[in-house]
């Protein structure tokens, strides 16, 4: 059998349309008509990788129409697939992270939470350096929230964390500076008052704010084109250049690399506590992955 790196669980691109997808029939046959099945073995040469790609043959809307118990009879099978091609970890699309962490799973799963942090750093690095940043705006959340706020703050521009409830950040932002020396900030999002030399970074889905004075990065799960090249290959692959899709194929591929996933007689022992954004900003940088994302390949 080919030696796999990890597998990856996706969804469809596009909601399935007919009869036989609409609530009533779905609720009633989904788990029998669309398990999770394994649809090929993928090569990226350009990452040196191999991938088990696993799919549920739904979209996302379809997936919507079920209520959470038939959702994770669809999921719940993913281990024996993972047993049959020997795979010690399962990279996830994003748009199924609720489900998966619904579920009691025995393999270690990538979401790419890390990946988006530390490609939102190597490109805050760029913009700091190429323009007249003032203040780093923040919208919506991360996994490792404090972690990422942290290692902003390298940059020496004050941040600030924009959301329709700041209390619920002032916390996060007073042990910052008071335990990191940190300047982090909390206030009420207000795109009215951005201005130029603001850098607004993203992160929540289904921003946009084009037209405003400031600079924008968006890091939703949405977003694509952040290296078209590796895009032409993923989708040649059956798979998007979204986040949903980059972000936990990449940070997988990154680990992989780095020896996290080799199988051993025992269960691969894997969990955030055993990453921090610096050391995979550099590991990225060993595989020159940065530089698909800076123009540079």
């Amino acid at each position: 059998m080919v030696e796999l790196d990890f597998g990856f669980l996706s969804l469809l691109h596009d909601d399935k349309t007919g009869l036989i997808y609409q609530k009533f029939f779905l609720e009633r046959l989904a788990p029998i008509f669309f398990p999770l099945r394994v649809a090929r073995l993928v090569e990226l040469p350009e990452l040196d990788s191999r991938v088990c790609s696993m799919v549920l043959p739904l979209g996302p809307g379809n997936l919507q129409h079920l209520d959470q118990e038939k959702r994770k009879r669809l999921l719940e099978h993913y281990d024996v697939l993972m047993s049959d091609f020997r795979l010690g970890v399962l990279a996830v699309d994003r748009r199924l992270k609720d489900d998966f962490l619904s579920l009691d799973c025995k393999y270690p799963l990538i979401f790419g939470d890390f990946f988006i942090e530390v490609l939102a750093l190597v490109q805050v690095r760029r913009m700091v350096s190429h323009y007249r940043v003032k203040k780093i705006i923040i919208v919506g959340a991360s996994a490792h929230f404090s972690m990422f706020l942290e290692a902003l703050s390298q940059f020496g521009v004050p941040v600030s964390i924009q959301s329709p409830r700041p209390d619920r950040y002032e916390v996060l932002a007073y042990r910052l500076l008071y335990e990191k020396g940190c300047v982090v900030s909390t206030s009420r999002f207000n795109p009215t008052e951005w201005e130029k030399g603001d850098l607004v970074v993203a992160l929540a889905s289904g921003c946009d704010f084009r037209g405003y004075p400031c600079l924008c990065l968006h890091l939703g799960d949405d977003q694509y084109g952040f290296a078209p090249e590796l895009d032409r290959r993923l989708q040649q692959s059956g798979w998007e250049g979204r986040l949903h899709h980059l972000a936990p194929l990449l940070e997988s591929t990154m680990l992989a690399k780095a020896g996290y996933f080799e199988l051993n007689e025992e269960p691969i022992k894997f969990s955030d506590n055993m990453l921090d954004l610096p050391y995979l900003e550099e590991l990225g940088s060993q595989m020159g992955l940065w530089d698909r994302f800076l123009d540079k390949a």
